[in-house]
């Protein structure tokens, strides 16, 4: 609402690449000398990713949180035990701690908690106790307008993830060796940004002769982003874990036909006449 609302962005440290921009956002925003008195001019604070308020004063004020995982919740103290198969599992065993500490901190002084689907809910109710919380399932949105244009459907299967192993990227390049058998000139784009620690998905791919028939590529901005989906004929998500996946909604909505896992909160959002879902790993 026009006039009612305000968005104050706040500027964060630089960080190595293997670590998430906003790992520090918590820890820097009581610093942040203008927020008491954005605080204390306001009517009720809503925090977007509730790990951010960790550390923040309420000044007596009601406080909404949005959670939008549930990945830290699920990782036991027992390092050995770390339930994501990915590389530099022990960086990401110590990330999960610090988070799960922020996860607690913020939760205990929310009034209310936006869940973005059924299954995140279920999960931090069990893992952190807060079903005396008020609680509330708001599934994310996208404009729909913007995927009304029409392109040629010239990309046979379409991956979109920032976390390459937990999406199942592995998997669909596996796939896509035995498919190449009898479908010789299939196109697949790969799209996201690789961090230090992930394995060598190029490697991988040259290793089984799949050069020409898979790219990867950079990180893209939401409207280019767009013009890929547009562009596909096949949506693939294999992730491992996943609290939502919007990329399944904007494929959906680019009349992708939908191949996926069946984990967390994606049996919520797929419609089963345009999907697949398969278990993960399933090559």
């Amino acid at each position: 609402h026009k006039g009612n609302t305000d968005i104050h962005r706040i500027k964060m440290w630089r960080l190595p690449k293997i670590f998430k921009p906003r790992l520090l956002f918590a820890l820097k925003l009581p610093f942040f000398k203008p927020l008491k008195k954005i605080i204390q001019e306001s009517d009720v604070i809503h925090a977007l990713n509730f790990r951010d308020v960790a550390f923040m004063s309420k000044f007596g004020k009601p406080l909404i949180v949005n959670v939008p995982d549930y990945y830290a919740a699920i990782v036991p103290l027992n390092p050995f035990k770390f339930p994501y198969k990915e590389k530099g599992r022990f960086l990401k065993y110590l990330n999960y701690q610090f988070l799960k500490l922020l996860d607690i901190l913020s939760l205990r002084k929310a009034d209310v908690i936006s869940c973005n689907s059924k299954f995140t809910e279920e999960v931090m109710g069990q893992k952190y106790g807060i079903q005396s919380k008020f609680k509330k399932v708001v599934y994310k949105g996208i404009e729909i307008d913007k995927f009304n244009k029409t392109k040629k459907k010239n990309i046979d299967i379409l991956f979109v993830g920032s976390r390459f192993e937990m999406k199942g990227a592995r998997e669909l390049i596996y796939a896509l060796h035995k498919v190449k058998k009898h479908y010789p000139s299939i196109k697949c784009i790969m799209i996201g940004s690789l961090t230090l620690i992930d394995i060598d998905y190029n490697a991988l791919i040259k290793k089984l002769g799949l050069e020409k028939n898979i790219k990867i590529i950079g990180k893209k901005e939401n409207e280019k982003l767009r013009e890929y989906f547009l562009r596909s004929k096949i949506y693939y998500l294999g992730s491992y874990v996943e609290a939502f996946g919007q990329t399944l909604v904007e494929a959906m909505a680019a009349k992708c036909a939908i191949i996926s896992t069946d984990v967390g909160g994606i049996p919520e959002v797929i419609n089963p006449s345009c999907a697949i879902l398969i278990k993960p790993g399933n090559v």
